[in-house]
């Protein structure tokens, strides 16, 4: 009696990329391309990452440095606080930002590294409240600072501004805590509607330099591949009329009188040059 083997062969089916969201949002450019654009993308957000991982805290110490050199009365010990914190938390964003290996991951730290920042700012509003008007300048320099350093997209950029909204809301509320019994011309709401009014412009101000940006990026990006293709198509059909042109010289001739041969050897794929004998 004969026995049969039964099997189950599984096939798995392909999971869904964790950049899928991301083939929404560059629907302008061709399916061909787009894993390429978005792994440009990715290593271009990592590489902005990294550098503001050392270019925020040169900022800050620059400022903090010239204030305590300048006005050292105003230098308060709680803020060698905020230098530990600034450092603890570049260092954390970069290991995070040297494993991660797609766009989503690549967003998601450059998010963290904004957050951690507005947590920095809040805690400086706190430990200089006597500063309050000029936070508003701060909160906007510093949206400016991340939105046009990160390539986000335009939806990122309004999270992004809803986070330096709250924290600038958190900044007012816990100063005007602590300095409740000083009086409230110190505290005059139209401070906070005339920052919040700012973060509103500076976030329509980006979006729509932001949009224009992802536009230009791709259309550049899409002309380069095509230039790519047309100059791989005109290597591929030069070889061709290489070899065709090759196949035309003449085979050496031998003889007892003369013995003739030609060497074919163009400055670059192919010549003009013909020999018949």
């Amino acid at each position: 009696m004969e026995a049969k083997a039964f099997g189950v062969i599984a096939v798995p089916r392909n999971r869904p990329s964790s950049d899928q969201p991301w083939k929404t949002h560059y629907r302008k450019v061709p399916d061909r391309y787009l894993a390429e654009f978005i792994r440009q993308e990715t290593i271009l957000v990592r590489n902005r990452i990294r550098l503001m991982c050392f270019m925020v805290p040169g900022i800050y110490f620059l400022a903090s440095g010239l204030s305590w050199i300048l006005i050292p009365v105003r230098f308060r010990p709680a803020e060698t606080v905020l230098w530990g914190m600034l450092i603890f938390f570049c260092v954390l964003v970069g290991v995070l930002n040297g494993r991660v290996r797609t766009r989503m991951g690549a967003e998601k730290t450059a998010f963290l590294l904004a957050v951690c920042v507005l947590v920095l700012l809040v805690l400086a509003c706190v430990i200089y409240p006597e500063d309050m008007g000029q936070n508003a300048t701060v909160f906007l320099f510093t949206f400016f600072l991340i939105a046009f350093s990160i390539p986000w997209s335009v939806m990122d950029l309004v999270w992004l501004a809803l986070l330096h909204w709250a924290a600038y809301t958190l900044s007012f509320a816990l100063v005007q805590k602590q300095f409740l019994g000083v009086g409230p011309a110190h505290f005059d709401m139209e401070m906070y509607f005339n920052g919040a009014i700012y973060l509103l412009m500076a976030l329509v101000f980006g979006a729509a330099i932001r949009r224009r940006d992802v536009r230009r990026t791709i259309q550049n990006f899409v002309l380069m591949k095509d230039i790519e293709e047309k100059n791989i198509q005109a290597e591929r059909d030069l070889d061709l009329a290489t070899r065709i042109h090759k196949t035309l010289v003449p085979a050496p001739l031998a003889s007892d009188a003369l013995d003739a041969a030609v060497a074919y050897l163009p400055m670059q794929k192919m010549g003009g040059d013909y020999a018949k004998f």
